[in-house]
């Protein structure tokens, strides 16, 4: 072997833990989305608020804590417009095509989140906020206040204001999810 060394870039290996909890916040959203039309129903209308009491800020803190250390790099930035920038444009695109047939309009707004896409939005806009919330001495404090304000107030239906700041104390929380891994 020579001593020039290929260096490889480290391979992490996956904790089994945030990949169960991450397919169990999967499934709690296709359920609560199978059950939504059923609640005319006692029963399904129970779980379907049973189910949405904690199925997106369980993936919003889990998103929140694979996020935590995110900071701006070349790499970063390029793995940040493919996992979540390019998903965002193509389910938009997606969801613009049946009012093209259906309707014969094309309407694609890419700051107005259509339907399920505003979580990508919602996420990359995390993200890319994180190396701000990594310099503030109280981040939750502040994530919770912002909350708060922005929920007393008429926000835009552009960028999902209303949903972006309504989940920024869970996703700022990534703190606790060390404190639940230890004591699974």
């Amino acid at each position: 072997m020579s001593s020039a060394a290929v260096t490889a870039e480290p391979v992490t290996a996956r904790d089994p833990f945030f990949d169960n909890a991450k397919y169990l916040a999967i499934v709690l959203v296709v359920c609560g989305h199978l059950i939504e039309d059923q609640r005319g129903a006692a029963i399904p209308h129970a779980l379907y608020f049973y189910v949405y009491l904690f199925h997106m800020p369980l993936f919003i803190v889990l998103s929140g804590y694979l996020s935590r250390r995110f900071t701006f790099s070349a790499g970063k930035a390029r793995k940040l417009i493919s996992t979540l920038a390019v998903p965002y444009l193509i389910f938009e695109f997606a969801y613009s095509l049946p009012r093209l047939l259906l309707y014969g309009k094309f309407e694609l707004s890419l700051l107005d989140p259509y339907y399920l896409t505003w979580f990508l939005l919602s996420l990359f806009l995390g993200r890319l906020s994180t190396p701000v919330w990594q310099q503030l001495r109280w981040p939750l404090g502040i994530a919770v206040a912002l909350s708060l304000l922005t929920g007393m107030s008429a926000l835009p239906d552009e960028l999902a204001m209303n949903r972006t700041f309504a989940v920024l104390p869970f996703y700022r929380n990534a703190g606790q999810c060390s404190r639940l891994r230890a004591g699974w």
